[in-house]
C-alpha cells in the first residue's frame, strides 16, 4: 500500500467579536457566506490553499 496523495483549500471568514451575535440567523449565514466564498477563491487559486474572507461591510476590527 502506498502513499494516498491528499490536497486541501479552505475557506475561512474572520469576524470580529463586536461586529454581531453568532446566535442572530441572518449573521450567521452572512459569516457562512463569506467562507464559502473564500472556499472557492482557494479552490480557484490552486491546491492546499488558505483564503480568509475580508470583514464584511461594516465591521470595524479594534483590540479587544
Amino acid at each position: 500500500k502506498g502513499d494516498v496523495p491528499i490536497s486541501v483549500s479552505i475557506g475561512m471568514a474572520f469576524i470580529p467579536p463586536t461586529f454581531g451575535d453568532l446566535r442572530d440567523v441572518p449573521f450567521l449565514e452572512e459569516a457562512l457566506k463569506l467562507a464559502d466564498e473564500a472556499l472557492y477563491l482557494a479552490k480557484d487559486a490552486g491546491r492546499n490553499r488558505v483564503v480568509i474572507s475580508p470583514y464584511p461591510e461594516g465591521a470595524v476590527c479594534g483590540g479587544i
